[in-house]
């Protein structure tokens, strides 16, 4: 069929603890991130947490999510450093808010639970009356306060006074936005990341939530696992000819040369 195939390879593989029962991060996608103001990612998979810089996930890590947040339950599936004090309330500021189904934790900077926790949702944010099933992700705007709150396919922007608008499509306000979200957070550089359920990252600017055009890794989007955790990636190239019939894998990208066709797409092993 006029297709090649060579393995594209950066570095060595970032594994978890030795033990069969800790999910592998390069093979498995995660069920929540979150960014912290000190430049940190809270990385929770199952029932275990790692913590990653921009050098990678640091050491001692991963460990179970019990052992640091006592109470929290496993298979989380989105949360957030609290930030916006007029919305969120005063005692809020800094602490960490995780989401599960209609429950939600709240723990303080020392990891404590706080009291009245865990609650409905419902009574922190009114999703029922927005029509928001569930939450996939959530994230609040470094610059001005505002709270963003993704459904699998809508978006809803609290501002910082508590005002509501939406909800909008998240491929309208974020044009070229993945479906399959599975984490969505704004890291220290200001821009906003969204994770996909198969490993790829989408990168866009904050001040008006277009696409990097010249992102940190190759291309954008990129693959989650290599640029941000040392994984060795998962794409394979393909180069075929541009008027092949050559059946691709999905999660596809192309860009044409010269008449060839240079494919790249993401494959677990």
């Amino acid at each position: 069929n006029g297709m090649t195939t060579t393995p594209h390879s950066r570095t060595e593989e970032q594994r978890g603890a030795n033990n069969p029962n800790v999910p592998n991060l390069c093979h498995e996608s995660m069920d929540a991130i979150l960014a912290t103001d000190d430049g940190e990612l809270i990385i929770l998979k199952g029932s275990y947490i790692w913590r990653a810089t921009e050098n990678g996930i640091k050491k001692g890590f991963p460990r179970l999510i019990s052992q640091r947040w006592a109470g929290l339950q496993n298979n989380l599936q989105t949360g957030t450093q609290l930030k916006n004090t007029v919305f969120w309330t005063k005692d809020a500021y800094q602490k960490m808010l995780f989401v599960k189904g209609k429950s939600v934790w709240r723990y303080s900077m020392s990891q404590d639970l706080d009291k009245t926790f865990p609650k409905d949702i419902n009574k922190m944010l009114d999703l029922v009356a927005y029509k928001l099933n569930s939450l996939v992700g959530m994230f609040e705007m470094r610059q001005n306060g505002d709270i963003y709150l993704f459904g699998e396919s809508e978006v809803y922007i609290f501002n910082w006074m508590g005002i509501i608008q939406g909800p909008f499509s998240t491929q309208e306000v974020f044009v070229g936005a993945p479906k399959d979200i599975a984490a969505v957070f704004q890291w220290t550089d200001n821009n906003i990341y969204f994770f996909t359920r198969g490993g790829m990252i989408y990168m866009f600017r904050s001040e008006d939530f277009k696409p990097l055009g010249k992102p940190k890794s190759w291309f954008n989007p990129a693959v989650g696992e290599t640029d941000w955790l040392g994984c060795s990636t998962n794409l394979v190239k393909v180069t075929t000819s541009a008027s092949s019939s050559a059946v691709l894998p999905v999660n596809t990208w192309i860009m044409a040369s010269s008449g060839l066709l240079s494919v790249w797409y993401h494959k677990y092993f």
